[in-house]
């Protein structure tokens, strides 16, 4: 098991409850169109081959909003701003629930990820500031581990309610649960952590300035690169992943939903054992097996599946995807916690939407490479699925290296700043005693 909540003191476990819930409700926003697309494509008059555009529009609106919120997200009190994000958030998806034609859920997609960006960037700075960086790891980890729920309760329950009650009833139920889980966080999370904003910094060519000088630090740099990497893998399959799987490989389809509940059961704890391991010991030596394990499933499900199957049988998919979601996610924490030490507090919540930022277009741009190089071969099989599959493992073995270096950077810059930290401290020590 991870770390248990009892071991955080009740303002820490408070935080983590709280930013878990509001990124469960951001992920089922952000998640459970497309799934629902056959349910409200026809009364929308939306082509079905059309339906993955709300997605491009989410993800993009959600790049725009982190560069926003990378000038300014540090000039406005955590607390407060979380409530209007969560306020536009659940507007948007309850908004959804009223589409009357493509055009109009496009927009409602647009808002959506305008405001679900802030309020992803937000809730990481604000785990951040509430919990001390020696029990992050687990803390990530438990919040990771979330996002499965998901497609382990959420995705079912909404896919249910669309064949019970209407394709407008899900964006209507989670809006609600939404609104109740904004105003909990609005009045229950623990005070701004974070310094406040001075008048003079107020000003756009401000703003401007602290932005790249925020950006062009070889840590910042550093960083990125590393969330870029980490994301890249899972992006250039998991889009894919279900028609791979049926088509290449042979899995019946009747029992998709089957294996993608075990896998986010998997998905669920990985994230959890890994935070805490990452506590102990530090994030490098779990993430070297982690990333030996999720090569060596990418290379036997993608590269060599056919065979896979052949030798052990199609029983050998529950497991191999149940490890390629729970090590995948696993990652996620590790990578995450290590990122939420880069900047210094001041600068937490530019810092975290620029990342949010990136890890965006990273995601987009992955899929654009996806639907570029694969083909479509006789009865509908993948083609050249090897091919990325031979890129993700690459960047997944690659990735241990450049959170090494990163690693080596945090050490350095926690060194300075205690050493400041001293410098500052002895004239006043002195002074004192004098």
């Amino acid at each position: 098991m991870a770390r248990s909540l009892s071991t955080y003191s009740s303002s820490e476990r408070l935080t983590i409850l709280i930013v878990a819930a509001v990124q469960f409700i951001n992920v089922m926003d952000s998640t459970m169109v497309l799934p629902m697309g056959p349910f409200f494509a026809a009364p929308l008059g939306i082509p079905v081959a059309q339906i993955g555009l709300l997605g491009v529009a989410y993800v993009l609106a959600s790049c725009v909003s982190g560069l926003l919120g990378s000038l300014m997200l540090d000039r406005f009190p955590r607390r407060p701003t979380l409530g209007i994000a969560m306020i536009g958030l659940v507007a948007a998806t309850a908004m959804g629930g009223l589409a009357v034609d493509m055009f109009s859920m496009i927009a409602i997609r647009i808002v959506a990820g305008l405001f679900g960006g802030v309020a992803a960037a937000l809730s990481f700075t604000i785990l951040a500031d509430g919990v001390a960086e020696a029990r992050r790891g687990g803390a990530m980890g438990t919040v990771t581990g979330t996002y499965s729920l998901t497609s382990v309760i959420g995705i079912p329950i909404a896919l249910l309610l669309c064949a019970v009650g209407g394709w407008r009833l899900p964006f209507f139920g989670v809006a609600v649960l939404g609104a109740a889980i904004g105003v909990a966080a609005y009045a229950l999370l623990p005070r701004d952590l974070a310094p406040e904003a001075k008048p003079e910094q107020d000003s756009v060519g401000r703003m401007i300035a602290d932005f790249w000088a925020i950006a062009r630090r070889p840590i910042t740099r550093l960083t990125l690169v590393v969330k870029g990497v980490g994301i890249l893998s899972s992006a250039l399959l998991i889009p894919n992943l279900a028609t791979f799987l049926v088509y290449n490989l042979g899995y019946p389809e009747d029992r998709l939903g089957v294996l993608w509940m075990v896998g986010g059961v998997f998905a669920v704890i990985g994230p959890h054992f890994a935070g805490r391991l990452s506590d102990r010991i530090g994030g490098i030596p779990p993430l070297r097996i982690i990333s030996v394990g999720v090569s060596i499933v990418i290379y036997l499900m993608f590269v060599r599946g056919a065979a896979t199957i052949h030798w052990a049988g199609i029983w050998i998919v529950l497991p191999l995807f149940a490890a390629f979601f729970g090590l995948n996610l696993s990652r996620v924490a590790i990578v995450g916690a290590m990122v939420t030490k880069a900047p210094p507090p001041e600068e937490r919540g530019r810092f975290m939407s620029l990342a949010s930022t990136f890890e965006s277009v990273g995601a987009a741009g992955a899929m654009v490479i996806a639907a570029s190089v694969l083909t479509e071969g006789p009865g509908g099989a993948v083609g050249r699925m090897d091919w990325l599959a031979g890129v993700a493992i690459l960047t997944t073995l690659s990735l241990p290296f450049l959170a090494k270096r990163l690693d080596v950077h945090l050490r350095r810059d926690a060194m300075a700043r205690s050493a400041l930290g001293n410098i500052a401290f002895e004239p006043a020590t002195r002074d004192a005693a004098e």
